[in-house]
């Protein structure tokens, strides 16, 4: 007695390979899905430890910045604590970017730091952090650092600090008119080829903000004081402020050639480039408090 033998149909075949190649294509998405979610996250991750690195060695820098107290000679030609500080900075906090017209601050400050940074023979160095112009496709969503180690001018550099000697007025007075110019050049030049020292610290930097808070109020310990926003541009000052605040704004690599490419020209496609930087943008902000180090009575 022969088996009855029973064989697949093609209709069995065809549901078969359908529910296969199925399960085939939900497995690929998964992956897929999985693999974009890792390459998001990865990027994320990336702008966020760029971004941290960028802001503490800011904020390192920034700490260093170099003061002394202010003299002036007493009746006995000596030279003695004033309430003014001989104090080299400048800060241009209200500057805009001339083609995206996204906050662009500057900032020069004489420091002291023991990074490996190029000096001449002292450890002073004049530094400037700036955000590159858009309008330079080199320099276009970098953040820059510039230094400045002198070298024609390195006793200059001390003559901000005692021991004091009798051409201290004449040196102050050398330096003063050495660092204008210098800011004059820090605003006009990358710095690629201008200065010791040009690095990129942060990419893709879409706005860089840098604001400064004076302490008001009475020194006395029983009033109140309080942080206040200072407006104007500040130049060569005697009195540092209080505080700085430093404030970034970054995309990804992908997102700012997609931002930087969006047109314009109309008022729905700048409300749409808005939205896109809102929705991928990436903000860091840190405060740097410089104090009253070289106040009189503290």
């Amino acid at each position: 007695m022969k088996k009855c033998i029973k064989y697949f149909t093609l209709i069995e075949l065809l549901v078969a390979m359908g529910l296969l190649v199925l399960l085939v294509m939900l497995m690929l998405q998964l992956f897929s899905g999985a693999q974009r979610l890792w390459v998001v996250n990865e990027k994320r991750s990336n702008v966020y430890a760029d971004g941290r690195v960028a802001m503490e060695l800011m904020a390192e820098l920034l700490d260093g910045i170099q003061f002394s107290y202010g003299e002036a000679l007493n009746a006995s030609n000596e030279y003695e604590a004033a309430p003014t500080q001989n104090y080299l900075f400048s800060i241009d906090s209200s500057a805009t970017d001339t083609t995206d017209g996204n906050p662009s601050s500057s900032i020069i400050f004489l420091t002291k730091t023991s990074r490996n940074l190029p000096k001449t023979d002292n450890d002073c160095r004049f530094i400037s952090f700036r955000r590159g112009a858009s309008s330079d496709a080199q320099l276009r969503g970098k953040l820059l650092m510039v230094v400045y180690a002198d070298s024609n001018n390195a006793d200059n550099f001390y003559a901000l600090f005692p021991p004091y000697d009798s051409n201290r007025n004449a040196k102050l007075g050398t330096l003063r008119g050495y660092f204008s110019s210098l800011v004059t050049d820090f605003k006009n030049h990358s710095g690629n080829a201008q200065f010791a020292y040009c690095q990129v610290i942060a990419e893709n930097v879409v706005s860089f903000n840098i604001s400064a808070y004076n302490l008001t109020g009475s020194t006395t310990p029983t009033d109140s004081r309080t942080l206040t926003k200072v407006t104007t541009n500040l130049g060569d000052i005697d009195t540092p402020p209080y505080m700085l605040t430093i404030q970034m704004t970054v995309l990804d690599a992908d997102s700012y050639e997609k931002w930087s490419n969006l047109p314009d020209t109309s008022e729905s496609e700048q409300k749409k480039k808005s939205d896109f930087l809102i929705q991928h943008q990436r903000t860091f902000s840190r405060n740097v408090f410089i104090g009253n180090r070289w106040a009189l009575d503290e």
